[in-house]
């Protein structure tokens, strides 16, 4: 064992604590590399242990149970067979009980009225896929069944005709979609958050959005700026472009370059707290400023920041 030790160390270079460390690394390696053979014996041992005569009587029972063509065995299989007896549906009309019926999770189906209700309208089959999680899987299970059109679709299963008519009685009860009126331009800087919510694409949540980004502004004076609301969509800005107005005598609330102080310029979304804190230090520096136009000379202040705020600049 010396006489080998002295041979790796002489090969490789080791000092004696070099040494030792490479004999435990060599223990640990053997150690695994024998593990998986034990296991593998210990399996095929368990494996190949005699099954009990209780266990072979059961086993026996299944097998004759599988086998048998007795009308017992039948009923017992039909308890776990489901089936869904699927039932014609217009998706702008359904109840929420008959798309579940269909086999949509009741997730699903919320989401469906949700956007019903918020202006949205199914014109073709294919619209369904839009809702976010609705899986080209369902649709395929539903498209047979969609009333959309006067597309031929599959006749119901005879064992659901009776449960698919009390069904359908069901949605008849139910309100329809009401027709679409012509919706009334409004204001923008004025309009409610109702006024708003009428607009399609536009729910309560950003209707609040578009009136808080509005009244930190001190009011729009452009449409564009509905763009740089949170979390707005191209879809949600075009209808908004297109239903309210901005009137040629609008006048925004301003903000004061020579009086106010860096709090209050900062809560302008436009202004940045650096900003606001460089305008009263060059307001203190140099004096008022004569024109808003000399804000120019701001230190941070950049043109395009500039062209933003200026509808909101006054003396």
């Amino acid at each position: 064992m010396r006489q080998l030790n002295r041979v790796i160390r002489d090969y490789f270079g080791f000092s004696a604590t070099e040494l030792r460390g490479f004999w435990v690394l060599m223990s640990l390696a053997i150690i695994l590399l024998t593990i998986p053979a034990l296991t593998r014996s210990v399996y095929r041992t368990s494996a190949h242990s005699p099954i009990s005569s209780v266990e072979s009587s059961k086993l026996d029972s299944l097998i004759a149970l599988l086998n048998t063509d007795e009308p017992n065995s039948t009923r017992i299989q039909s308890q776990y067979d489901t089936k869904i007896h699927y039932a014609n549906f217009n998706p702008n009309h359904a109840s929420r009980d008959l798309l579940l019926h269909n086999g949509m999770p009741s997730w699903l189906a919320d989401r469906l009225i949700n956007y019903r209700d918020k202006g949205g309208v199914f014109r073709k089959k294919e619209d369904l896929l839009k809702i976010y999680g609705f899986s080209t899987e369902l649709y395929t299970q539903l498209e047979d069944y969609i009333e959309l059109s006067k597309q031929k679709v599959k006749t119901p299963d005879p064992t659901a005709v009776v449960q698919s008519a009390s069904y359908k009685a069901k949605s008849e009860k139910q309100p329809r979609y009401p027709e679409k009126t012509a919706l009334e331009i409004v204001n923008i800087n004025q309009a409610d958050s109702s006024q708003l919510k009428k607009i399609p694409g536009i729910g309560s949540v950003l209707s609040a959005r578009i009136i808080r980004f509005r009244n930190k502004l001190g009011g729009l004076h452009s449409s564009t700026q509905l763009e740089e609301v949170y979390q707005i969509s191209d879809w949600a800005v075009q209808n908004l472009q297109k239903y309210t107005y901005i009137p040629p005598e609008n006048k925004v609330v301003q903000l004061s370059v020579n009086s106010d102080d860096i709090k209050t310029l900062a809560s302008h979304p436009y202004i940045s707290y650096e900003l606001a804190r460089a305008i009263v230090d060059h307001r203190e520096d140099y004096g008022n400023f004569s024109t808003v136009d000399d804000c120019r000379e701001v230190y941070l202040m950049q043109d395009s920041i500039f062209q933003k705020i200026i509808p909101y600049l006054g003396l």
